[in-house]
């Protein structure tokens, strides 16, 4: 189920007080309108009467039923304490989710691509594989870019990589080339760690290293 509750913020601008709902966790099946929100990338945002818009900072646990997958986004201070509560889940089994896939983020960017890439119903392992190969390209044609995020989106049918930093660009990931990746890297795929909770570039560098 999803969990919700209201909060008073300030307005930084008109220092106006309003009250804002904060979710604490959300439901993709149970509300849609949320999910929603949090795929276009609305769901932290508030926006004043005064018409200044600014993000608000939570935590949220994002549970998509279909796909059998808890996303959790924790600051990176509480990321430890995350992990060890998964472990337990999964060791004690009291809800029956230890074949459940669960990842934890430390960004609301990070948050919103799970989501999109769930609801693509793609491997989100084989995504950071296409952004490793995708980021090393750009690298090596913008050597002068400081790039501090990449990131996969959708837009009309298309597959692309955003690249965050000094200056952003966007990439149009080729046709076929996730599913180029995804039956290259399968039978490796199959034999890795599936209760691995963080799955991105880091973990793409790590995988193909190997």
């Amino acid at each position: 189920m999803s969990k919700s509750k209201i909060e008073k913020v300030i307005c930084p601008q008109c220092g106006k007080e309003s009250d804002i709902r904060i979710w604490e966790s959300l439901n993709a099946e149970m509300n849609p309108k949320e999910k929603q929100q949090l795929l276009d990338g609305t769901l932290f945002k508030f926006s004043c009467p005064c018409g200044c818009s600014t993000v608000i900072d939570a935590s949220l646990l994002y549970h998509n039923m279909t796909k059998q997958t808890m996303v959790y986004y924790v600051s990176e201070e509480a990321a430890e304490d995350t992990e060890k509560m998964l472990n337990d889940i999964r060791q004690h089994d009291e809800f029956g989710m230890k074949d459940y896939n669960y990842r934890i983020v430390t960004s609301q960017n990070a948050l919103r691509e799970k989501a999109i890439i769930l609801e693509n119903d793609l491997d989100d392992r084989v995504v950071e594989l296409v952004k490793f190969f995708l980021y090393a390209y750009v690298r090596d044609q913008h050597p002068e870019a400081e790039i501090t995020e990449v990131l996969f989106f959708t837009d009309a049918e298309k597959r692309l990589i955003q690249f965050l930093g000094s200056e952003a660009m966007t990439v149009v990931i080729p046709d076929g080339f996730y599913e180029k990746n995804h039956n290259q890297y399968a039978d490796r795929l199959a034999e890795v760690d599936k209760k691995e909770l963080y799955i991105d570039l880091m973990w793409a560098s790590l995988f193909l290293k190997e």
